[in-house]
C-alpha cells in the first residue's frame, strides 16, 4: 500500500464532485502544457496521444483560440471519445507510417502545426513531432513552431537536435504543472 503526503492533496471545495476532482490533475497538467506551448488564437495545434492528458490538452487549445486542433492516438475508443470533446480532426496512426501520419495531420489542419503538444513519451512520437528530415521521417512542426514534451517517463529519451536548431523549433518540456492559479488569458 502507497501512502500519499497530506502535502500532495487538495481538499475539493464543496459542491465538487469526486469525478470532476478527479479531472483536475490531467487539466492543469494540459493548461501547464499549453502555457509553455504558448497556444494562442488563430494557431493550428497538433496534440500526439488521446489519454487523459491528450484530450485535455485539446480541449485547453481550443478554450484559448485555436483555429484547428488535430489529436492522434493508435485508440480508436479515444479518438472517438476527443471528437465527442471537441476534437476538430482525429487521426488513428495504428499501421501508418510516420510520413503517412505527417501527410494526414498536414491535410487536416491545413499545413504544419504551430505547436505540437506531445503526450505519449513514445520514441517514435518525439521524433516525428521534431525532425524534418531523417532517413524515413519527415517532420510534422512547422519550421519556427513549438513542441511541448509532456508524456516524458523514462530516465532517457533521446531527441535530434540538429534538424530542429536549423529550424528553429522550440522543444519546451513541461512536466506535471505549475503552482500557478492566475486566470488562463486568451
Amino acid at each position: 500500500m502507497k501512502c500519499i503526503s497530506p502535502n500532495a492533496t487538495q481538499r475539493l471545495p464543496d459542491g465538487l464532485t469526486f469525478d470532476e476532482g478527479a479531472f483536475m490533475e490531467p487539466l492543469a497538467v494540459a493548461v501547464h502544457a499549453c502555457r509553455r506551448g504558448q497556444v494562442q488564437m488563430g494557431q493550428r495545434i497538433l496534440v500526439q496521444g488521446a489519454g487523459p492528458v491528450g484530450a485535455s490538452s485539446m480541449m485547453t487549445a481550443r478554450a484559448i483560440g485555436a483555429a484547428q486542433v488535430a489529436i492522434t492516438d493508435l485508440n480508436s475508443t479515444r479518438l472517438a471519445h476527443a471528437k465527442k470533446l471537441g476534437a476538430d480532426h482525429t487521426i488513428c496512426i495504428d499501421g501508418m507510417s510516420v510520413n503517412d501520419v505527417r501527410a494526414a495531420v498536414i491535410e487536416c489542419l491545413g499545413g504544419e502545426p504551430d505547436v505540437t503538444i506531445e503526450c505519449t513519451g513514445v520514441q517514435s512520437c518525439l521524433e516525428s513531432s521534431i525532425l524534418k528530415y531523417k532517413i524515413v521521417d519527415l517532420q510534422t512542426t512547422r519550421s519556427g513552431g513549438v513542441v511541448v514534451l509532456v508524456g516524458l517517463d523514462d530516465e532517457k529519451a533521446e531527441l535530434p537536435v540538429v534538424d530542429p536548431t536549423l529550424r528553429e523549433v522550440d522543444i519546451r518540456g513541461a512536466i506535471k504543472y505549475a503552482n500557478w492559479y492566475g486566470p488562463l488569458q486568451i
